[in-house]
């Protein structure tokens, strides 16, 4: 539990304010090379278990030394208008898998959101929605 998102570091919304204050992390995305069940599957069974474990640990390495922003990763926040929420939409740079969005807010309402969300009594008792936000709860944060 935390008095707030900025002290959740395992959290998407972690990564989204660090990224607003220009955090970047390594990325070894870049040097992903699609390979095939059947190739994938070979190679787990044909190598030494050691060998493995080396080959893992060195892909972790980032040897491109590129960075991306720290929320990179992560489904832009804001759906696009003229989307469907089902249509996929693949993210051409293979740092995430899709740039649909997934939410029908802006970023300062749902950190607005989160915030107020974490400082809330789990003591049972109902705590009052903010004015602020009541209007956006009650229009439904997902496009439909």
């Amino acid at each position: 539990m935390a008095e707030s998102p900025d002290q959740c570091p395992h959290t998407s919304a972690y990564d989204r304010a660090k990224s607003k204050r220009g955090e970047q992390i390594p990325s070894t995305a870049f040097d992903l090379k699609p390979v095939s069940t059947a190739e994938a599957g070979r190679e787990i069974r044909e190598t030494p278990v050691d060998e493995l474990r080396q080959k893992r640990k060195q892909s972790r390495k980032n040897p491109t030394g590129k960075r991306i922003r720290r929320d990179a990763w992560l489904s832009p926040l804001r759906l696009k208008p003229d989307k469907r929420s089902d249509d996929a939409e693949v993210h051409a740079e293979g740092v995430r898998s899709s740039d649909r969005g997934f939410l029908n807010v802006d970023w300062e309402t749902y950190w607005g959101l989160l915030r107020w969300a974490a400082k809330q009594s789990v003591d049972g008792l109902s705590a009052k929605v903010p004015k602020s936000f009541g209007q956006v709860l009650r229009k439904g944060l997902v496009y439909r």
